[in-house]
């Protein structure tokens, strides 16, 4: 078969990747470094950092004591959502694990999907060697070399668990993933596993998780439920039936707001939305083309489509973006997920909202607003609306002038979700109850990205010396009514 570019580039790309990961695994010229060592305490979980293919620069001990008869070692990396990560766990007794000639040196190698490994003082048992050394007092080494190349690890953990008694072959084999994931209305589920040693010790370490019957098919099946999540913050517990954990995570429930107006609902496509909760992202600050990695949000509108959202703005309890144009009107789901968490939230989405940005982000008082005037000889001006005044610490607005007659004096307001209304003559523009010919209504050109429409409106000329006044938009009911409420003044 002949060869492409593109596949050329691909058989590339590939050879390098397998070159940074396994690369670890060959000794420098200078000879090995004695690794770093991180001691475990038995049956608690230890956080794992992880690159990828190298395992000999951290290494983790347990100390087995000498009435201790099996060792249960349970590595998991998890991402979000599923599957977990495939490993191998190298264990030595006494010594670091090292590499020689390119291989690594230890009394023990495990590899399956979710890293289990079980030593007992017969030997080794399941995906190990029953002829390998026996379980025996001292101090252990343990390697983890991941096998995926080059996949995002959100959470990794290794478990060393104690026994004074062999449980031989009795460790529970899952016929489905040993993580599950709730939204935060709960619900309830069911685990299949097998287990060849009855009794079947369960239990969970969270009271929101409760247990039901175990049946007696085989395999097994374990019913639990989940209850509804009415915290701000995600939640994750623990399921164990007999040696074997399976994580529940829970999201929280997220406040989903207009970033114009902070309603919560209904929502028009393409307008820009506000998440608020806790613990939603590690960074702060603005991606203007998309932040990619820390956060990514799906939406599955009415129709059941799914759509892949990037947030423009992150911060630990803020996350801000825009809603995708082709959503159908109806309920849809908002998921979130975090390096850690999911969070979960429901919107309506309607054809149009319109709504109004304010000077101060509030949604109300001041607009948010620019006025243009254009004089008699075409010559235009931009001016502002507001001004901040420093002795009071807040904003304030300037009066505008509507100067001569010749002077046409243009109000360039931003909003957000009426972008979609297209027809001028449908959106009602009042300014101090007086009607405002309204020049324009659409996405604002530089910021339309970002869910930012922008509305040209002629400011009446009767309007003269009226002071403060009160400036909405009014579209037929159907399309949602009337705007918030924002003020300009008027000389």
């Amino acid at each position: 078969m002949r060869l492409t570019n593109f596949h050329r580039q691909q058989l590339l790309q590939s050879a390098l990747m397998l070159c940074i990961a396994w690369r670890s695994l060959i000794p420098s010229a200078a000879g090995q470094t004695s690794p770093a060592t991180i001691p475990l305490a038995p049956g608690i979980d230890q956080k794992v950092a992880l690159s990828t293919g190298r395992f000999e620069q951290t290494q983790y001990t347990i100390t087995v004591p000498s009435t201790a008869k099996q060792m249960w070692l349970d590595f998991r990396a998890y991402r979000l959502p599923p599957p977990t990560l495939k490993a191998k766990l190298y264990v030595r007794f006494g010594q670091p694990v090292t590499i020689e000639n390119g291989q690594p040196v230890a009394d023990y190698e495990f590899q399956n999907t979710d890293g289990f490994g079980v030593i007992t003082a017969g030997g080794a048992l399941y995906l190990g060697d029953t002829g390998s050394p026996a379980l025996r007092p001292g101090t252990y080494y343990i390697a983890i070399q991941p096998v995926d190349i080059i996949q995002p690890i959100y959470e990794a953990t290794l478990t060393a668990n104690l026994s004074d008694v062999i449980n031989q072959g009795c460790f529970v084999q899952y016929a489905d993933a040993p993580q599950k994931h709730y939204g935060f209305d709960g619900g309830s589920g069911s685990i299949s596993f097998s287990y060849p040693c009855p009794p079947i010790q369960l239990n969970t370490d969270v009271d929101w998780i409760s247990l039901g019957p175990v049946t007696d098919t085989k395999p097994n099946l374990l019913f639990f439920s989940v209850a509804p999540n009415s915290g701000t913050s995600p939640r994750k517990g623990t399921i164990t039936i007999g040696f074997t954990p399976v994580t529940i995570t829970q999201s929280a429930q997220v406040t989903i707001a207009s970033a114009a107006t902070y309603r919560t609902g209904p929502f028009a496509p393409e307008s820009v939305v506000t998440l608020f909760g806790s613990n939603l992202s590690n960074f702060t600050g603005s991606c203007p083309d998309g932040c990619f990695g820390p956060v990514s949000i799906e939406i599955t509108d009415s129709r059941g489509h799914l759509f892949q959202v990037l947030p423009f703005y992150l911060s630990p309890t803020q996350v801000n973006f825009q809603l995708p144009r082709w959503l159908s009107n109806g309920l849809a789901t908002i998921r979130i997920f975090t390096a850690e968490a999911a969070f979960t939230g429901v919107i309506e989405i309607v054809s149009i909202v319109p709504e109004l940005f304010s000077a101060d982000a509030s949604g109300q008082g001041l607009a948010a607003a620019l006025v243009l005037r254009v004089k008699g000889d075409g010559s235009q001006i931009w001016e502002p609306v507001v001004d901040y005044d420093a002795p009071q610490g807040k904003l304030v607005p300037r009066p505008i002038d509507l100067g001569p007659e010749t002077d046409q004096v243009v109000l360039v307001l931003f909003g957000t979700g009426i972008r979609g209304l297209g027809n001028l003559t449908a959106i009602d523009a009042r300014i101090g109850g007086i009607r405002a010919e309204v020049l324009y209504v659409g996405a604002q050109p530089d910021y339309a990205r970002f869910g930012l429409d922008q509305i040209n409106l002629i400011i009446p000329r009767s309007l003269a010396g009226s002071g403060e006044v009160t400036l909405d938009l009014n579209v037929p009911e159907e399309l949602n009514g009337r705007s918030n409420a924002v003020r300009i003044q008027i000389k």
